[in-house]
């Protein structure tokens, strides 16, 4: 097992999810419902991620995604490398 993925579930809607690499922590994919945003839940999620890897890393994080860029912020985890949308004319 490589991955390990975390949920916030409410009944049987999952809310929050994240992505983690077991060995080193990297998370590859997060996110909360829309509807249940500005809620608490990422940081509950992160802090739940924290507990068994406390040396996280992320990457490619939308520059143009200001709340997702926020969030982490605030919660200590800034973002390593932008990521950018890439064209190529064919």
């Amino acid at each position: 097992r490589d991955y390990e993925v975390y949920k916030v579930f409410k009944g049987e809607e999952m809310l929050a999810y994240a992505i983690v690499k077991i060995e080193n922590g990297q998370i590859y994919s997060f996110g909360v419902h829309p509807d249940h945003r500005q809620k608490e839940l990422g940081t509950l999620l992160f802090s739940e991620i924290n507990a068994d890897h406390p040396k996280l890393k992320l990457n490619n994080v939308d520059k143009s995604n200001f709340a997702a860029i926020e969030f982490l912020n605030s919660i200590g985890l800034p973002h390593v490398i932008d990521q950018y949308e890439m064209k190529m004319v064919l």
